[in-house]
C-alpha cells in the first residue's frame, strides 16, 4: 500500500489517499506518475466541492438577507399606510383602534393593549385592547405604578421592557 498526500489550494494538505498497489506490477516511475494523476484529480474534485459548498453557503446567506429585506420593506409599507390612515382619524378612540391594529400587524402579535398614564402619576389605565381575555382586561384595567408588572416597570424606569414569548 502507498499513502499519498492530496494537496489543495496553496499546496496545503487536503487529505491523504491510501491505495493498495498491484503486487504483480513494480512501483516504478510510471506507476507513481499514475498515482500522482489520481491524487491530482481527487484534489480538483475536493476543491470544486468546497467551492460549491462555499457558493451554496453564500447563496443561502443572500437568500436570508433577501427574505429579511422583504419583511422590512413590507413593514415600511405598512408603517406608511398606517401613517396615512392615522393622519385622517378624527377621534382619539379611532386613533387608538388604528394603533392597536397596527401593533398587531407589525409585531405579528396575538393581542395588544394601550394604557394611559393617569395625571395623578400613580397608575396606568387600560384604554384600548385587542384579543384579550375578559379576565385579563379586568386585571389590566388599572395598574398601580408600585405593582410588579412589566407596564409599571417600563413607566417607572422610563425604559422598554421586553417579555420573551411565553405560552
Amino acid at each position: 500500500a502507498v499513502v499519498l498526500p492530496i494537496r489543495g489550494t496553496a499546496k496545503q494538505l487536503a487529505g491523504v489517499l491510501v491505495a493498495g498497489v498491484n503486487p504483480r506490477r513494480p512501483l516504478d516511475q510510471s506507476y507513481r506518475a499514475f498515482l500522482d494523476l489520481v491524487t491530482g484529480q481527487i484534489a480538483a474534485v475536493l476543491s470544486s466541492a468546497r467551492g460549491s459548498e462555499r457558493e451554496r453557503a453564500h447563496h443561502e446567506v443572500l437568500a436570508n438577507l433577501e427574505r429579511q429585506l422583504a419583511v422590512e420593506v413590507a413593514g415600511a409599507r405598512t408603517l406608511q399606510s398606517i401613517s396615512t390612515r392615522l393622519i385622517s382619524e378624527a377621534t382619539q378612540e379611532s386613533l387608538f383602534e388604528q394603533l392597536l391594529d397596527a401593533a398587531l400587524e407589525l409585531m405579528g402579535a396575538d393581542s395588544a393593549s394601550i394604557q394611559m398614564h393617569e395625571p395623578d402619576q400613580e397608575s396606568l389605565t387600560l384604554i384600548g385592547w385587542r384579543n384579550m381575555h375578559p379576565d385579563s382586561v379586568a386585571f389590566w384595567h388599572r395598574v398601580s405604578l408600585r405593582s410588579a408588572t412589566s407596564c409599571s416597570h417600563a413607566l417607572r424606569d422610563h425604559a422598554r421592557v421586553v417579555i420573551p414569548d411565553i405560552e
